[in-house]
């Protein structure tokens, strides 16, 4: 049997996405796409963690190119 993945969001992650770009949104999705696979593969659990480092440097990157 297939498990689909859950996500929980605080209310303050919520906010502060409502910021992303098209593009944080795509790499997003893309990222947790690929650790869904790696978990079916390795059938153990992961958990997920930005920190407002990482969203931070994300957005910097994007605001370069733009």
């Amino acid at each position: 049997m297939k498990i689909r993945p859950v996500q929980y969001f605080s209310k303050e992650y919520l906010d502060r996405c409502k910021t992303m770009t098209p593009l944080q949104i795509l790499e997003f999705e893309e990222d947790f796409q690929k650790l869904i696979a790696l978990q079916q593969l390795n059938e153990t659990p992961i958990k997920i963690i930005r920190t407002a480092k990482q969203e931070e440097a994300s957005h910097d990157r994007d605001t370069e190119t733009t």
